[in-house]
């Protein structure tokens, strides 16, 4: 199953942002156990360089923020791993948005796997050069 998100920022309403997680554990629920699940997403969450646990490896950016807490916990209550923090890679393969004005880039965009399916991905990374008009970055998964 593949489930695609879209979190809001942190200028909305915690009402708002907590809804959200509400529909994305009713349509993850719909998951059997043994499925492989992958959910990718813009969570406008910085989770922080360093391990967390089984959820985030080392490979991160930044400086984690509130959501990014909120985002390691949400993985680690499902037992699901951030796939683009799996791997080896330079600093401009990690980072997914750039602020406007090229002031600073950061990790906000994710795909997360079930950890029982993680030997199943061979490489999780940012694209820097889709031809789409935006200031997210394409991350791809090759599993």
């Amino acid at each position: 199953m593949i489930v695609q998100v879209y979190m809001p920022t942190s200028s909305h309403l915690e009402e708002e942002i907590e809804e959200v997680y509400e529909q994305l554990e009713e349509v993850i629920g719909v998951a059997k156990r043994k499925e492989n699940l992958i959910v990718m997403e813009d969570w406008n969450a910085v989770v922080g360089e360093g391990r967390e646990g089984r959820s985030v490896n080392q490979f991160v950016l930044g400086k984690r923020n509130s959501a990014g807490e909120r985002q390691i916990g949400f993985c680690n209550e499902r037992k699901m791993v951030e796939a683009n923090t799996l791997f080896e890679q330079h600093r401009r393969k990690r980072y997914t948005w750039k602020m406007p004005g090229d002031r600073a880039r950061y990790q906000v965009d994710y795909i997360f796997v079930r950890t029982r399916y993680r030997n199943h991905v061979k490489q999780c990374k940012s694209y820097l050069s889709a031809d789409i008009k935006t200031d997210h970055n394409l991350v791809v998964i090759n599993s």
